[in-house]
């Protein structure tokens, strides 16, 4: 009896283990509804892990982040001494152009400005002293079309292109003058007197492939004259060749030979402008009919590879310096226009004019020597 009720307490026993081991093994039921689905945190789920999904929204997520970073620093310049380049001697029209800058400049900014000349090599010199120069901004030089031409006409071992356009201040007045006794009393009658004398009339200014030269090439060709262009070194040879008789017109910068037409002793022909200048008794060129314009500038370089933020704050720097009196005052005094230009301006100014002197040096045939 005993051996019969442990019989069946085993198989109880068994029977009970098989349900619960069956009862685990069976798949869950379904429920009738599914649960809230819980909202996710911020934590959990990072808002931009789902917009990033839709173009539109991730997008807009590129500015805000963007806007997120830390601002560059602002350059301060000048924080010290500068020192302004230049390719001619002293009391030459760019040391002057220099020096009054840097004058201005050192009284607005309280940090000297220090005139370097560096003139000889038809500026090549003052050129390779600026492209060895560092490109921080505390090297500069002021300059004029020279800068494009010279290594046009001159072997050198840079071009207007090593250098960053900074700003132009000013644009020289260039003029065709006479004796004022001569029977010229503009430039229409002058170029129709070389075209009825082709090669007779010669005419002075600086070295041949020069500004001065493409303002009379331009004439030249706009009138069908033919003069022989002789080359001096330096504006004050050119006056004194016109004033004696030994040629019949100089052409040049307008400051040069002021002090000689308020004297009564030369006459201003034509004004190569776009516009009268005021001060000066003379029509331009182009109201004579005749298509000849050199906007000389004068302006600041800098070395290659100066960045662009820098050559932002020294070109704002030196509108500050353009805009005192004591600049306006100096400008005006030698009737030059007035017209500054910002870095990007500048850069596009001097393409064309390097695109035009290209030109005119291929046509004349002159080389670099």
């Amino acid at each position: 009896m005993e051996r019969h009720y442990q019989r069946v307490s085993l198989t109880v026993t068994a029977l009970l283990i098989l349900s619960v081991v069956a009862a685990c093994s069976a798949p869950a039921a379904a429920p009738t509804q599914a649960p809230a689905k819980p909202a996710a945190s911020a934590a959990a789920v990072p808002a931009a892990s789902t917009k990033a999904l839709d173009p539109a929204v991730a997008a807009t997520e590129v500015p805000v982040a963007a806007s997120n970073a830390a601002p560059k620093a602002e350059v301060k310049w000048p924080t010290k001494a500068v020192t302004f380049i230049t390719h001619t001697n002293p009391g030459a029209g760019g040391d002057l152009f220099n020096r009054v800058v840097g004058k201005a400049a050192e009284k607005m900014f309280g940090q000297a400005v220090v005139v370097e000349n560096r003139a000889g090599g038809s500026g090549a010199n003052a050129f390779i002293a600026l492209k060895n120069a560092k490109p921080d901004g505390y090297t500069l030089m002021g300059q004029t079309p020279n800068l494009i031409i010279a290594p046009m006409t001159n072997k050198m071992p840079v071009t207007y292109k090593d250098f960053v356009p900074v700003c132009r201040m000013v644009i020289d007045t260039m003029v065709l003058y006479v004796k004022t006794d001569a029977s010229w009393n503009d430039g229409k009658t002058f170029f129709d007197g070389a075209k009825a004398n082709p090669g007779k009339l010669r005419v002075g200014g600086g070295s041949v492939g020069g500004a001065d030269n493409f303002m009379t090439d331009q004439a030249e060709l706009s009138t069908g004259g033919k003069i022989e262009y002789v080359p001096f070194e330096s504006g004050a040879e050119v006056i004194a060749a016109v004033a004696g008789g030994h040629i019949a017109a100089g052409v040049g910068e307008y400051a040069e030979i002021l002090p000689q037409v308020e004297a009564k002793k030369l006459k201003v022909l034509a004004v190569a402008a776009n516009n009268r200048i005021s001060g000066i008794d003379a029509p331009t060129f182009k109201e004579q009919g005749i298509d000849s314009v050199m906007e000389k500038f004068r302006g600041f370089f800098a070395p290659g590879g100066m960045p662009k933020d820098v050559t932002d704050a020294i070109a704002a720097q030196l509108k500050r310096v353009y805009d005192t009196d004591e600049f306006q005052s100096w400008a005006n005094q030698g009737n030059m226009v007035l017209s500054y230009q910002g870095p990007d301006d500048f850069t596009k100014a001097i393409e064309s004019d390097a695109t035009k002197f290209r030109a005119f040096l291929d046509r004349k045939g002159i080389k670099p020597e």
